[in-house]
């Protein structure tokens, strides 16, 4: 399956909502988040670059970059554009008849099923 950056990011923090499933969903979230943290590892350290270079560290640790600032767009700009660049990952794909029968698990919420559904379900020409 092929996805950019930005979307591969998006779902690993989706994933990290649904860490409590368990048996095969859990298996599966479990694969599906190792395989995007491992293929995202170098936006992520080109993302925290970039807020260190426009940014100020907030008291927290973290990193922000305010509207006023002279660089928030550039950063803006830099960001969408590696956030862009798409990859191929390994993620199992199902159909939604096979989806539907193998991810139950009660731990999980309505949201939790939209965000997997996204991840795993085969879409139309894959």
């Amino acid at each position: 399956m092929k996805l950019s950056n930005s979307q591969m990011e998006q779902y690993l923090q989706e994933l990290d909502a649904c860490k409590n499933a368990s048996g095969f969903p859990g298996m599966l979230i479990g694969i599906a988040h190792r395989r995007i943290a491992n293929e995202i590892k170098e936006y992520l350290a080109e993302k925290q670059k970039i807020f260190e270079k426009f940014g100020t560290l907030k008291p927290n640790g973290g990193w922000m970059i305010s509207r006023d600032s002279s660089g928030f767009q550039q950063a803006v700009s830099e960001i969408t554009e590696i956030g862009k660049i798409e990859s191929e990952i390994d993620i199992p794909q199902f159909s939604e008849e096979e989806f539907m029968e193998k991810f139950q698990d009660k731990s999980l919420t309505a949201q939790n099923y939209d965000t997997l559904y996204d991840i795993f379900v085969r879409k139309e020409g894959n």
